[in-house]
């Protein structure tokens, strides 16, 4: 796949990650029914591959296949895993299909469609497509189970029900609660494995107090396999703050400034990040009900700083708030950490649930 030649025609969206928290959220907030459905063998469900820059494909016939003569190669007529375009081409013929029923894609997300109230569903239906997951919102169940049929009598797939797995997140429903949790429990313990920091000794904070990372600590001379391993470790941690761990923002924006070239004290500072996250690797999102949300009471400090940063001698400003039950129980805390009045990232968690957005509580 290359931009300017077929880049166009191998590129498939997939929703942004904040856009299955939305929905989770959705579902807390509305009492909506989530649903999953996973297509089989999609890519050969998808219409046939039209002709692109690089005109017609052709592969060598497969092991096992007889041929008629030497030299014999076969012509892709339907999409299959390992063409490129492949993706592309499912995602056209499911936006195709839900534009024929009414749906519309949300703003600028061209793979997340939405359908109004009324019509032969009766009620809103909210779809998000990751390539062949479909992740399903409605209040209404009938009307859930009849776009359900009328989904897998054009595609051939799995009704999956309630979603319990989402990208790789643990998806908890307590509607008796009003509440819906995401976690990376399973993530999060093998890389803890994967950098044999399981087991290790936990710390409350992601990193040592007046910890200051500044590009003086770099080597001169680059260590493949520190760096090989720093790299590493970033990268999960970055993951597991798009996902789930909004906590372990800081410590990543941090942290992530020197991956090109990294020391032993920024290698350090990663592995006391791996000793917070196995003090809370069963820690994730939860979502309430709306009239659960009043019952929370945000409190807010504010802080600011002089030329903290060593190395652009910019000034940090810093906010603390907590949520508190009414009753008196503190249930969570998140900070906020800005350079030049904008928002760069969250920090903390002192809750059994780190909270995110309004209708987040930590729980």
């Amino acid at each position: 796949m290359k931009e300017g030649l077929d880049y166009q025609d191998a590129f498939a969206p997939v929703p942004h990650t904040t856009i299955g928290q939305m929905l989770m959220s959705m579902a807390a907030a509305d009492n909506l029914h989530l649903h999953s459905v996973d297509l089989t063998q999609a890519f050969i469900q998808a219409e046939r591959i039209p002709e692109g820059p690089n005109g017609r494909i052709f592969i060598t016939p497969p092991p096992g296949c007889a041929e008629d003569e030497e030299g014999v190669v076969y012509e892709v007529l339907r999409p299959l895993y390992g063409v490129p375009s492949s993706e592309r081409m499912l995602h056209l013929t499911v936006a195709k299909w839900m534009k024929e029923q009414g749906f519309q894609t949300v703003g600028f997300e061209d793979s997340v469609w939405s359908r109004q109230s009324g019509g032969s569903y009766g009620a809103r239906i909210t779809v998000s497509a990751h390539i062949d997951d479909l992740l399903i919102a409605c209040a209404d169940k009938a009307a859930l189970e009849l776009f359900k049929r009328d989904l897998l009598m054009r595609f051939d797939g799995t009704d999956e029900g309630e979603v319990e797995q989402y990208l790789g997140c643990k998806v908890i429903f307590d509607r008796e609660g009003g509440k819906v949790t995401l976690r990376q429990k399973v993530y999060a313990e093998r890389v803890l494995r994967a950098y044999c920091m399981w087991g290790c000794t936990p710390v409350k904070t992601q990193l040592e107090p007046g910890t200051r990372l500044s590009k003086a600590d770099l080597q001169q001379r680059v260590d493949p396999e520190l760096q090989r391993r720093y790299r590493g470790m970033v990268g999960h941690i970055s993951f597991l703050v798009s996902c789930t761990r909004p906590d372990l923002a800081f410590a990543y924006a941090e942290l992530s400034k020197f991956v090109a070239y990294p020391g032993v004290k920024h290698m350090r500072a990663a592995e006391r990040t791996l000793q917070y996250l196995m003090g809370t690797y069963n820690k994730g999102l939860t979502y309430c009900r709306l009239d659960l949300r009043h019952r929370n009471v945000l409190e807010g400090w504010v802080d600011s700083d002089f030329a903290s940063d060593p190395d652009t001698l910019e000034g940090e400003e810093a906010g603390m708030c907590h949520s508190q039950l009414q009753q008196g129980r503190v249930r969570g805390s998140v900070a906020v950490c800005c350079r030049g009045g904008i928002p760069a990232s969250l920090v903390g968690g002192s809750g059994t649930e780190t909270g995110r957005s309004d209708s987040c509580v930590g729980g």
